[in-house]
């Protein structure tokens, strides 16, 4: 696994951490953009990461999340959307040609 995957994830962490602190509508939408913003950033640096198809799997993740933050998505549907991210992601989805 690479580190910049590494930062991202201890990111979604702490994200996850202040969700169960805070749980509201803002601090939800609040961390999700950071989230977003934060790993742009990071995966910019690294030349041995796809940055679209990094990018897409994320966006992917934080749609996800903000839809089952304003309950849009039940947890249930919200899982398998992620399994259906998961699958199209390793199957090539995205990625630059």
């Amino acid at each position: 696994m690479n580190k910049s995957w590494l930062y991202v994830l201890v990111l979604m962490l702490a994200g996850n951490f202040l969700l169960m602190q805070w749980p509201t509508l803002m601090t939800a939408l609040a961390v999700n953009v950071f989230l977003l913003v934060a790993s742009y950033f990071i995966f910019r640096r690294d030349p041995l990461i796809d940055l679209r198809a990094s990018m897409l799997f994320i966006f992917g993740l934080v749609a996800i999340n903000l839809l089952e933050a304003f309950g849009y998505l039940s947890s249930m549907m919200a899982n398998l959307a992620f399994v259906a991210l998961l699958i199209w992601s390793l199957a090539g989805g995205g990625r630059s040609r």
